[in-house]
C-alpha cells in the first residue's frame, strides 16, 4: 500500500512500532528536551524504516542489541519536517534513537517564570495535535497507528511533571528529580501529552486525579469540586461500556442520550452523527 496518510512518511510495507521507551531530560534554560526513545517493532524487522521527524537533532541511532544503525535525514518540509530512514540489521526488534529538540519545536511552550502566575518558576507544556508529535520524538506520526509507551522525565527538583499517562515513582536526588510514567493503553501519537511547573496534584479515584498550581491556595479546597463530581461520570462510562476502558456519552437537543465506544469514534461514522449539544 505504500504511505496512506499523505502527512506522515509511515510506510505500511515496512516494520510498524508499537511501544516507545522515552527518556528525557527538562533544559529550561536550552529550552530543549534532550535525551533517547526506544522503538518496540510488533514484529523483528529489516531494511528502511521511515519516521516523522521535524527540527529534531538525531545524534546516534543503535539497535537494542548496541550495533550501530545507519540512518539518512530526508529534504524539509514546511509541513512534513523531514523523514528519518533507518536501515535496520536483519531480526532487529528494537531500536533505540539518541537526539534532542529544537528550542522552537511547535508542540512545546515554554514559558518563563514571569508568564506564570507565580511568576517564580518556568513551565513547560505540550500540544501534539495533528501531527506535531514528531517534533518531540522521532516516530510514525499517523493515527492510523497506535502505540503504547513509558517515560521517564528529568526535572528540577522544585518542579513536578504530569502526563497523560499513569503516574509511576518519582525519585528526588540534589537538585533535579526523576518521574517515570507509563501508558499502557494504545493512543494515536497526537494524544501524548505532558507538562513540567510549579504544580501539585491529588488523587481523586482510581481513574482521576485533579493537578493545579501548587501555591498558593490548599490543593485540598481546588478538589472539592472535583471529588463530589468526577466518579459518576467514570462509572456511567464503565457501565455503559462493558469491557472497554472508555465512551463518550452525549446529548442530543431532543433530550436522547447515546452513548459512543470510543474506538468508534472517527472510525464508523459515529463521530458524524454525534449531537451537537454534547455532555461528559
Amino acid at each position: 500500500m505504500g504511505r496512506p496518510d499523505p502527512h506522515s512518511h509511515f510506510d505500511t510495507d515496512q516494520p510498524r512500532v508499537r511501544r516507545l521507551h522515552l527518556k528525557w531530560t527538562v533544559d529550561f534554560e536550552a529550552k530543549r528536551l534532550t535525551g533517547s526513545v526506544i522503538l518496540d517493532l510488533a514484529a523483528p524487522g529489516s531494511g528502511a524504516l521511515d519516521l516523522d521527524t521535524k527540527g529534531l537533532d538525531i545524534k546516534a541511532v543503535r539497535t537494542a542489541t548496541g550495533e550501530a544503525c545507519r540512518f539518512e535525514l530526508g529534504d524539509d518540509d514546511a509541513i512534513l519536517g523531514r523523514r528519518l530512514r533507518l536501515q535496520l540489521p536483519a531480526g532487529t526488534a528494537a531500536v533505540a534513537i539518541d537526539y534532542a529538540t529544537s528550542p522552537d519545536a511547535v508542540a512545546l511552550q515554554w514559558l518563563t517564570p514571569a508568564m506564570t502566575e507565580g511568576k517564580k518558576h518556568p513551565f513547560l507544556f505540550s500540544q501534539c495535535q495533528a501531527i506535531h508529535a514528531r517534533s518531540v520524538v522521532p516516530l510514525q506520526d499517523t493515527p492510523r497507528l497506535r502505540i503504547r509507551f513509558t517515560a521517564e522525565l528529568t526535572v528540577p527538583r522544585a518542579l513536578r511533571a504530569v502526563m497523560a499517562a499513569a503516574p509511576r515513582t518519582r525519585e528526588e536526588e540534589g537538585e533535579q528529580a526523576v518521574e517515570r510514567f507509563e501508558m499502557p493503553q494504545p493512543i494515536p501519537p497526537y494524544l501524548l501529552a505532558f507538562a513540567v511547573g510549579e504544580l501539585a496534584s491529588r488523587e481523586l479515584s482510581p481513574r482521576s486525579r485533579v493537578v493545579r498550581r501548587a501555591r498558593p491556595r490548599p490543593l485540598r479546597k481546588s478538589s472539592w469540586w472535583g471529588v463530589r463530581r468526577s466518579p459518576m461520570p467514570f462509572r456511567r462510562a464503565r457501565s455503559s461500556t462493558r469491557r472497554r476502558s472508555w465512551a463518550v456519552r452525549t446529548t442530543s437537543s431532543d433530550g436522547r442520550t447515546r452513548r459512543w465506544p470510543l474506538d468508534a469514534i472517527g472510525t464508523r461514522g459515529a463521530s458524524r452523527r454525534t449531537p451537537k449539544s454534547t455532555r461528559s
